[in-house]
């Protein structure tokens, strides 16, 4: 059986879905390897650095939608707050104001 041999933007391809699933700190240390990298070409060095770059820019767009989410709830449950604490201080002026003028 004749194993294929994958070509080169199979194997891009394959790097880049791979750099996908790394975490930022395993990316930065990638771009920093790839970057000081003399084994390869000047244009694969810029390639390889920028894939890895691209995805890192992934896993930050990511990061900042779930917590802007986040953020988003935390900002509605402050503003129901808000509004349980003005309803309070009502029934507390209408206590405050009914005990001064009651006879």
């Amino acid at each position: 059986m004749k194993q294929k041999i994958p070509t080169d933007l199979e194997r891009e391809t394959k790097r880049a879905q791979d750099a996908l699933t790394k975490t930022n700190t395993e990316l930065v240390e990638k771009i920093f390897f790839e970057s000081n990298n003399r084994e390869n070409s000047d244009a694969g060095i810029i390639s390889r650095s920028l894939a890895y770059f691209s995805a890192l820019l992934s896993n930050l767009a990511e990061q900042s939608v779930k917590q802007n989410e986040q953020n988003i709830k935390l900002q509605k449950t402050i503003k129901n707050l808000t509004w349980v604490i003005f309803f309070l201080t009502l029934v507390i002026l209408g206590i405050t104001v009914y005990q001064v003028v009651k006879p």
